[in-house]
């Protein structure tokens, strides 16, 4: 009966210290000068950390179907640049905080990982929804004031296909994706 306890146990206690772990990878990267060779490294971190593939699957869970090959492709490199420019942002808005873990706990099939960042007398909390994927911890969801990154897009994104169909919303996408990375 231990053994199954652990289990569990363990699992959160992977999560929680990869999340600690890559946090800290990221913001010593982000403290120092900026260069193209940093920004590769900084790249390839939030690579590592986020599993891209599924958060463009969850975003447009409803849609998926409905797109060729071609708009798939596209579609998901839009969205891998956007969420990365996204958590990026999130990343740096903690840099130089002291980062915890408040809780963990049991989330669909992965784990719902609760950082709590301090600064002096200013608190934030930031959720990850985590999973794991060939012995690494990947984020599929980033939840800032209870708000989720996933369900955030799923509506705003929804509304928009409706609306202008995919032709409007990869435009809207490439147009927000390009602003953003100027």
């Amino acid at each position: 009966m231990a053994l199954v306890a652990a289990a569990p146990a363990a699992a959160a206690a992977q999560a929680a210290d990869a999340l600690l772990a890559r946090h800290a990878q990221l913001d010593r990267e982000l403290s120092r000068r900026e260069t193209p060779a940093r920004e590769r490294r900084l790249v390839r971190l939030l690579d590592q950390t986020i599993d891209y593939d599924m958060i463009v699957r969850r975003v447009l869970v409803v849609h998926w179907d409905d797109l060729s090959e071609a708009q798939r492709e596209e579609v998901t490199d839009l969205l891998t640049r956007a969420i990365r420019h996204r958590y990026r942002a999130s990343v740096e808005a903690l840099r130089g905080w002291d980062v915890t873990v408040r809780s963990d706990a049991p989330q669909g099939v992965g784990r719902r990982v609760i950082a709590r960042a301090v600064r002096g007398e200013e608190t934030r909390d930031v959720g990850y929804d985590l999973y794991e994927a060939d012995g690494e911890w990947r984020v599929v969801d980033l939840r800032v004031e209870g708000d989720s990154l996933v369900h955030q897009y799923r509506v705003q994104f929804d509304r928009v296909i409706r609306h202008e169909g995919w032709d409007g919303f990869i435009e809207r996408l490439r147009h927000r994706v390009e602003s953003d990375e100027s």
